[in-house]
C-alpha cells in the first residue's frame, strides 16, 4: 500500500470512530439524561405551559426509566421497567410528565408507554387531599 492509501484508511477510521462513539453518547444521554417531547397539545397547564409549547425532560430528578425485557414490548405492547435511583425525590409543585395509568380492574394498574400526561404533583404519599366543588 502507498502512503495515500493509508491516509485514507486512517482517515475513514477516524470517521467511523467518531460516528459509532458520537451515537453511542447521543443514546445515553436520550436514556439516562433528558428526553425531547412533542409540543403540548393542550391548555391544561397554563399559564405556566402553553399549548404548542415543547419541552425537555430531565429524567435526573426521579432517576431514569428502562425495559427490563424489550422482547416482552414486541409481543403485546406491555413491558416491565425499572428505575434508578435519582438525585432528589419529586416534590409538591414538581411538573411531572408520566405514561397514562388505565385499569381493567383493581388488581393492577397499567400503563401505556405511547401516552404522556403533563401535571403539577399537587400531593405527596401520606398528604390529606381534598378537592372541593
Amino acid at each position: 500500500m502507498n502512503k495515500q492509501s493509508n491516509k485514507i484508511i486512517k482517515e475513514l477510521r477516524y470517521y467511523t470512530v467518531t460516528v459509532v462513539a458520537s451515537v453511542i453518547f447521543a443514546t445515553g444521554l436520550r436514556i439516562f439524561i433528558f428526553a425531547p417531547v412533542m409540543s403540548i397539545p393542550s391548555s391544561s397547564m397554563e399559564p405556566a405551559i402553553f399549548a404548542g409549547d415543547r419541552i425537555i425532560i430531565t429524567k435526573l430528578i426521579p432517576g431514569p426509566r428502562f425495559f427490563k425485557d424489550i422482547r416482552q414490548f414486541r409481543i403485546d405492547g406491555k413491558v416491565q421497567t425499572k428505575r434508578l435511583k435519582g438525585i432528589r425525590k419529586v416534590g409538591r409543585n414538581d411538573v411531572l410528565v408520566f405514561n397514562f395509568p388505565y385499569s381493567k380492574g383493581w388488581e393492577k394498574i397499567d400503563m401505556d408507554l405511547n401516552v404522556f400526561y403533563l401535571k403539577r404533583c399537587v400531593a405527596l404519599p401520606g398528604d390529606t387531599f381534598l378537592i372541593e366543588n
